[in-house]
């Protein structure tokens, strides 16, 4: 059978037809070194700009340091040991013999705005929780936290009586957890910020985000600040604190307490 259909170009093949002639003017002038150079330079920053975007926050202090953005990531690392310097996070003291040392690490975030534009930098020091040792770092990690079927009992009430809901959140959480005088813990001094000289290591005083006990003592704080409020933990769900006995009373409150 023989196919008499006529074939034509594709009408849509003419939308993406370009004149090179009309576009040669767009081009740098590549007899000139200085522009080529300019070319180029600009072509480089945009190609480690973008790695920068598809590798992700930077994994390492060596990593940041080697970024063009590396001055936003030293701000970011300036905030973070003074506000640990703030909370009396630790003390500097000479290394002691037969001390196990826990290793530390700079965690790197870049946070993001609705329309994906940059909002800020943050770096955390954080403690190699996996570096403690079992009877001598620490003992007891749990920690608990409100259950799910807790929160949707307690918004049910208040859509029943009525409550206001009002909902807060802490900064830096775990910095508020007291370390117990038996815990003697040290770590390695953050990268970048040694003081004191060769042999000298940080005794913490607080919980550091990282060590395997920082969430049992920041509930153990927590707990205790809102004891003296007369706020104590429910016997079903221990996230769970009440003020006040009748829950059918318009002045009963409840606190519910999630993971930092």
């Amino acid at each position: 059978m023989v196919d008499r259909t006529e074939h034509r170009p594709l009408g849509w093949h003419a939308d993406y037809a370009a004149d090179f002639a009309s576009v040669t003017g767009l081009l740098p002038d590549f007899d000139s070194p200085n522009t080529l150079g300019a070319y180029y330079t600009d072509i480089e920053e945009a190609a480690a700009a973008a790695v920068q975007v598809v590798g992700g926050d930077p994994k390492s202090l060596r990593k940041a340091q080697s970024r063009s953005d590396w001055p936003s990531w030293k701000e970011a690392m300036d905030c973070e040991l003074s506000t640990l310097k703030q909370a009396g996070m630790w003390e500097t003291v000479l290394h002691p013999k037969d001390k196990n040392v826990v290793d530390c690490k700079w965690v790197y975030w870049t946070k993001y705005k609705s329309d994906r534009a940059i909002d800020k930098h943050k770096a955390r020091l954080v403690a190699q929780g996996f570096t403690q040792v079992y009877r001598v770092d620490y003992l007891e990690t749990y920690s608990p936290v409100a259950k799910l079927a807790s929160l949707r009992t307690i918004l049910t009430l208040a859509a029943c009586l009525r409550w206001n809901i009002i909902c807060f959140d802490f900064n830096a959480a775990y910095l508020n957890g007291e370390l117990e005088e038996s815990e003697e813990i040290y770590m390695e001094q953050a990268l970048g910020y040694a003081e004191g000289g060769v042999g000298f290591i940080k005794r913490l005083k607080k919980a550091l985000y990282g060590l395997k006990q920082a969430g049992r003592r920041w509930y153990d704080t927590f707990a205790q600040e809102l004891a003296d409020l007369r706020f104590y933990p429910s016997a079903a769900d221990p996230g769970v604190f009440s003020l006040g006995s009748a829950i059918t009373s318009s002045s009963c409150q409840y606190m519910w307490m999630t993971a930092p």
